[in-house]
């Protein structure tokens, strides 16, 4: 049987549906220390030592249903990242899908890891549009404060999924500022929701950007240089490259092409910087150095 520790972790859950996990990094290079892995079905995190590979600990993550797109660590393994892969109301309280729009959101979670404690906390969430939320990766070098997601089903739809998510010609890829967002936790720019420091991006401005990027993009991934992020759309034959100095230069020049759900949107035209388009093929399913 299962020590009391291992017991406790588990909870009441016998089971569970892991995707995409991360090794820990230090100055952006893998340093082969932990192991951080989600569970889609139950919303939850688990801290992998891979030394005796044992899970040290699992925490459920509230607000959310299902963390796909995790987990990615930033470059020095201050945070997790875990996205939600579908929208629910904040608190899961029961809301009708005639107010997706307005009472949906595709929670974002700052999770923490103690190294010393050996212990998984969450430090804020953001409440991001009411979109699916798929693949992310976080920035190194020059981005090294900077992380990106692909999202999907910006149309907002609950009918028909395949044909009413997928009749936008673009989708978004959320690039924030972790550091800034942070830093928004320390200043009090935040709402106290169900416990947790929620950060809503059309209240508490800043930091939070959207980028184009072709329909229903299934992943994106930052080159080792940390220079350029790719994503492509698995509904359409093209791949792009994005730059993070155009972006940030757009940044700073507010080179936006108006908002969604108040954030930013970044022109695609002056982030991007190649499209690849394969011949007789739609978008690479993932991206992956």
């Amino acid at each position: 049987g299962f020590d009391d520790h291992t017991r406790e972790m588990l909870g009441e859950y016998t089971w569970g549906d892991l995707h995409h996990p991360a090794i820990s990094e230090t100055d952006g290079e893998y340093d082969g220390k932990w192991l951080f892995a989600t569970d889609v079905a139950n919303s939850r995190a688990a801290a992998i030592d891979l030394k005796t590979f044992t899970t040290k600990d699992i925490i459920e993550v509230p607000n959310t249903s299902g963390p796909h797109c995790a987990a990615f660590v930033t470059e020095n393994t201050e945070y997790m990242f875990l996205p939600t892969r579908f929208a629910v109301p904040i608190g899961s309280k029961y809301e009708s899908l005639d107010d997706y729009s307005e009472k949906y959101y595709g929670v974002m979670s700052a999770v923490t890891f103690d190294e010393e404690k050996e212990e998984l906390d969450i430090a804020y969430q953001v409440a991001l549009p009411p979109w699916s939320y798929d693949l992310s990766d976080a920035g190194k070098g020059i981005s090294g404060d900077w992380a990106v997601i692909t999202t999907y089903n910006s149309e907002e739809a609950t009918t028909n999924l395949e044909i009413n998510a997928s009749e936008a010609d673009r989708d978004y890829i959320v690039l924030f500022n972790w550091k800034e967002l942070e830093q928004k936790i320390a200043n009090g720019e935040y709402d106290e929701v169900d416990g947790q420091k929620m950060i809503f991006p059309d209240k508490h401005k800043g930091g939070i950007y959207l980028v184009p990027v072709a329909k229903s993009p299934p992943g994106v991934d930052v080159t080792p240089a940390g220079t350029r992020f790719i994503a492509s759309g698995k509904l359409a034959p093209a791949m792009t490259v994005f730059s993070f100095e155009k972006a940030f230069e757009a940044i700073e020049n507010e080179d936006f092409d108006g908002e969604r759900n108040g954030i930013p949107v970044l022109k695609y035209e002056s982030v991007m910087e190649r499209e690849v388009n394969p011949e007789n093929a739609l978008g690479p399913l993932h991206t992956q150095f």
